[in-house]
């Protein structure tokens, strides 16, 4: 029975979808949540801080990565994100060979991106 329990646990913890992490640039002031925030491709030419490095976990598509990141950018009270890059990883198309079946079955190649965007703050 513990060890079945243990095996539940271990399959919870590895189906865990990443989050976007933040790494604070500006430990001084906190800020309450904010409700809206602007995503922005080019430097605002109004006066700003840099809050927080957000990083997406790897997606599909950057509109689903943009909305994670806008939620933490929220909860840090920032005002806009400034949208520095994505990365795109591809993994290739491969054959793998099916032990039970006999045979050899193709597998599609899969495209992940990764977006980075820096949480700002008016001033």
């Amino acid at each position: 029975m513990k060890s079945f329990l243990l095996m539940i646990l271990l399959l919870a913890a590895g189906c865990s979808t990443p989050r976007t992490s933040a790494v604070m640039l500006n430990n001084s002031t906190t800020y309450s949540p904010t409700s809206n925030i602007e995503i922005l491709m080019r430097t605002p030419e109004k006066p700003y801080i840099e809050m927080a490095l957000l990083e997406s976990p790897e997606g599909f598509n950057v509109p689903d990565l943009l909305i994670e990141m806008k939620d933490m950018a929220k909860q840090l009270g920032a005002d806009a994100l400034l949208y520095v890059n994505e990365s795109i990883r591809q993994h290739p198309p491969s054959t793998t060979y099916m032990p039970i079946t006999g045979g050899y079955q193709s597998i599609g190649g899969v495209t992940y991106i990764k977006v980075k965007a820096i949480a700002i703050k008016y001033k």
